[in-house]
C-alpha cells in the first residue's frame, strides 16, 4: 500500500494497533502518511515513536473503541481499573 491509498482508507485521527516491545499499544494518526526513502511510507502518531511504518500499524475494528466523554484524565484505549486496596481484588 502507498502512502496516498493510505490517506484515502484512513483519515486523520484514524485509531491503530501498535505492537512494541512491552506490550501493545492503541495508537492514532496525527498526520497524513509520506513516502521517505526506500519506498518506506511513514505516518506520524500520538506516541512515541511518532513515526512508524504503515506496515507496523493494524487497524482498530469500530466495535472495540468504547466511546466515552473525555474527562480530565482522558485516555484513547479501554479503560482498565486498579483495585486501590488489597480489600478490592
Amino acid at each position: 500500500m502507498n502512502a496516498q491509498q493510505f490517506n484515502q482508507q484512513y483519515p486523520k485521527q484514524s485509531l491503530f494497533y501498535l505492537r512494541t516491545f512491552s506490550g501493545q499499544q492503541i495508537v492514532r494518526t496525527t498526520g497524513l502518511a509520506h513516502h521517505c526513502s526506500e519506498g518506506q511510507v511513514m505516518v506520524e502518531i500520538n506516541r512515541n515513536p511518532w513515526f512508524v511504518s504503515i506496515h507496523a500499524l493494524r487497524a482498530v475494528p469500530v466495535g472495540v473503541v468504547k466511546q466515552e466523554s473525555p474527562g480530565p484524565f482522558f485516555t484513547i484505549g479501554p479503560v482498565i481499573r486498579t483495585p486501590l486496596y488489597y480489600s478490592e481484588f
